[in-house]
This record gives structure tokens, sequence and C-alpha cells, in this order.
């Protein structure tokens, strides 16, 4: 979505994959750090999240995805955020960067 809102309509989607392990989301919705501080509780057994949003905030969003997914054992994010997702999982799980073009093109 790259309207603002319109992402956290499938907020009541995504709260019911309680056995989803690996998600992937390409978005660059601003409203992304909402969408996964309400829905990543109810992923409890999430091990795996592939995310290309550039949007605003990321610090924020890496440490609610730190908070809220405690069994994550790999991270995906554009490569812009792959340095302070490192320092903010402190090494325990594997980062991948996602190339600029990847998380930008539609």
């Amino acid at each position: 979505s790259k309207y603002r809102g319109l992402f956290c309509v499938f907020l009541g989607l995504l709260k019911n994959l309680i056995n989803i392990e690996i998600l992937s989301l390409k978005t660059q919705d601003r409203n992304i750090n909402v969408m996964l501080e309400e829905s990543l509780p109810f992923m409890t057994n999430l091990k795996e999240l592939y995310l290309s949003s550039i949007a605003p905030r990321g610090k924020e969003r890496l440490n609610i995805i730190k908070a809220k997914a405690p069994f994550l054992q790999k991270l995906s994010v554009a490569e812009q955020f792959v340095e302070d997702a490192k320092v903010i999982f402190d090494n325990n799980i594997e980062i991948i960067g996602i190339s600029s073009n990847l998380a930008t093109s539609n």
C-alpha cells in the first residue's frame, strides 16, 4: 500500500496467522510499525521475517520486531538498516540485507 492507513485493514487477517513460521512483507506503507506491533505477538511460531520497508522510523521498527518476535532466527531488511539491526539484535539472529532495488521496486 502506498496510501497511509490502508495496510492496517489487514490487521485482522495477520492476527490470525498464529502458526506462520516465515513472513515476507514488501511494503512502503508508513503504518508498518503499527502493523508489526499489533500482529507480531500473535505469530508465536515466527522464525523468519523478510521486510523490504524503507519507511521512516527504521530503528523503532527493529526494536518492535525484537520485542514482539522473541523466537525470530532470521531477519532480512533493507540494506540501510542492516547495521542497526545487528546492533539491536546483538548478533543473536541472522541478519540479511535486501538490495534497495528489491526494497523499492513495485
